[in-house]
């Protein structure tokens, strides 16, 4: 009635990794593909737990009670395949109703005929059992319903298989997968058929389910491992694939599911990486690995002297175990037009606010720190003086040197009024030949005293004319201090009379702006 032999071991192996293999797709994220791949292994594992019955039992009766069990898993095998291959390919894991009725229709019959043959012989008209090296096998004489519902099987998987086959090929880079949709129903159709075959070396003994063991093998190493079902092929297909944007997609472990070309191409991969390994084994890039692990949601990096912005995205932002997606847009050239722009922008800042002859800052400037340090001592009562001065009898310079020694002499006075101020000084060219100088923080001694250095240093200074004679200037200097200020224009009209006194009493002085005090 029963018995124990080597010939269970491919149905019992078989059982093993199929279910296995269904344990750990049962409790995945619901993505296109994945939910007709579970039916299908629930569909195999069930089609070897009777195949294996099937080897231990002696008797017809007991063979005629498993058979019809088997085929509720032997019809629905091609459906879940074909089921499985369109609703990857088709990027929706709700195949459509009426589809899935129509498909399912012969199956359906067949299972009923396998449990009512009894009555009508239509699937199979005659049982035998048969003995090869002491195992007792089974051999069925088959009707005309079995060859309808095998040619029809058959079909259905080429069909399936043809469709995910057309799927997979437009996608360069996944020459796996594309050889696993093929090899595994392959090798499950080739063992069926020499089960079938009259010329079946092992008569009795179906080494189908031994097919579905090296098909699931197959489907797991190119398939599941290459992340196939984590990503819509359809979708990379037709808008992925043809970015100029680099794509990835990320696992929340931290596993890289999928690439488009593009950001392979910024990565410095190639085509055929190995998907479903972790991001720091393929990139050492630490603000784009900090980025997966972080809530931030872009960041900036730089790979082969080129800029990108990366940024991320939750493809279910309320779960926090959701797969995330990485774009990379390269933003080099923007960012080489900002900063151009930026240059250009301080370019012009620059020049609206420098004394192009001088180098120094123009009365524009001076006026503008000159209000923010008044409103300095305004808040807290600190002293502020200023310089005005010009230079003595300049006009003669140009009349008797020409303009361009002129020039010359305006410039060694800015030189030398940037070598005398000090840091937190700011001094400008406000005129022709008038400057000024401002002392945040200084109290009258500090500013006379600093206002002789440089009447002084003005004084020492030489250029040469076009023939190499040294030519001098001298200047004269007004100076006003404040320790509390209402009008701006109040405290420079202090200083420029004290300016004007300066030029009165003889010039190449330094003047205060109270009456009779000078230097």
């Amino acid at each position: 009635m029963y018995q124990l032999t080597y010939w269970s071991i491919p149905a019992s192996v078989a059982l093993f990794v199929c279910f296995i293999t269904y344990l750990q797709l049962r409790n995945s994220a619901t993505v296109a593909g994945g939910e007709a791949l579970r039916a299908l292994l629930a569909s195999t594992t069930l089609w070897s737990v009777t195949q294996l019955a099937s080897t231990l039992v002696t008797t017809t009766e007991l063979q005629n009670l498993i058979t019809p069990i088997a085929y509720l898993g032997i019809a629905s095998v091609p459906v879940t395949w074909f089921m499985f291959c369109l609703t990857y390919s088709l990027g929706n894991d709700k195949p459509p109703p009426i589809l899935l009725l129509g498909i399912s229709i012969i199956p359906v019959v067949t299972v009923v005929l396998a449990f009512t043959n009894q009555y009508h012989g239509a699937f199979w008209t005659g049982v035998e059992l048969t003995q090869l090296q002491g195992y007792v096998g089974i051999e069925y004489t088959y009707g005309l319903w079995w060859t309808i519902n095998a040619a029809y099987s058959y079909a259905l998987i080429l069909v399936g298989t043809s469709i995910i086959a057309f799927t997979l090929a437009q996608t360069h880079s996944h020459g796996g997968p594309l050889f696993a949709v093929i090899a595994a129903p392959g090798v499950v159709i080739a063992l069926n058929v020499v089960y079938l075959s009259p010329q079946n070396p092992l008569p009795g003994l179906d080494l189908t389910t031994a097919g579905f063991a090296i098909a699931t093998l197959i489907l797991n190493n190119w398939v599941l491992q290459h992340g196939m079902l984590t990503t819509n092929k359809v979708v990379r297909q037709q808008v992925v694939e043809q970015l100029r944007e680099g794509v990835m997609v990320v696992s929340y472990q931290g596993l890289v599911l999928d690439a488009n070309p593009m950001a392979l191409k910024i990565l410095n991969l190639t085509d055929d990486v190995t998907f479903n390994q972790p991001l720091d084994t393929l990139t050492d890039h630490v603000s784009l690995l900090e980025l997966v692990t972080s809530h931030r949601r872009n960041t900036e990096v730089g790979i082969s002297g080129r800029a990108y912005e990366v940024t991320v995205s939750k493809f279910d932002e309320d779960n926090e175990d959701s797969d995330s997606i990485l774009v990379f847009r390269d933003v080099t050239e923007r960012r080489r037009a900002e900063h151009a722009l930026q240059k250009a922008k301080h370019s012009l800042q620059k020049a609206a606010e420098t004394d192009s002859l001088t180098g120094l800052n123009n009365r524009r400037v001076f006026m503008r720190r000159l209000s923010e340090e008044a409103e300095r001592v305004r808040r807290h009562g600190s002293q502020l003086s200023v310089l005005l001065f010009d230079l003595d009898h300049f006009k003669k310079v140009n009349d008797s040197y020409g303009h361009d020694v002129g020039d010359r002499v305006l410039q060694k006075v800015a030189e030398v009024s940037q070598q005398v101020k000090r840091i937190t000084d700011v001094v400008a060219r406000t005129g022709g030949e008038e400057f000024a100088l401002l002392l945040p923080e200084t109290d009258k001694e500090g500013a006379l005293h600093l206002a002789d250095r440089l009447r002084s240093a003005i004084a020492s200074a030489t250029v040469q004319d076009n023939l190499g004679v040294p030519v001098q200037v001298t200047s004269s200097v007004g100076v006003a201090t404040v320790n509390k200020i209402d009008n701006i224009e109040d405290f420079l009209r202090d200083a420029d009379v004290a300016l004007y006194r300066a030029k009165d009493g003889g010039r190449n002085m330094v003047c205060f702006a109270d009456a009779g005090l000078s230097i």
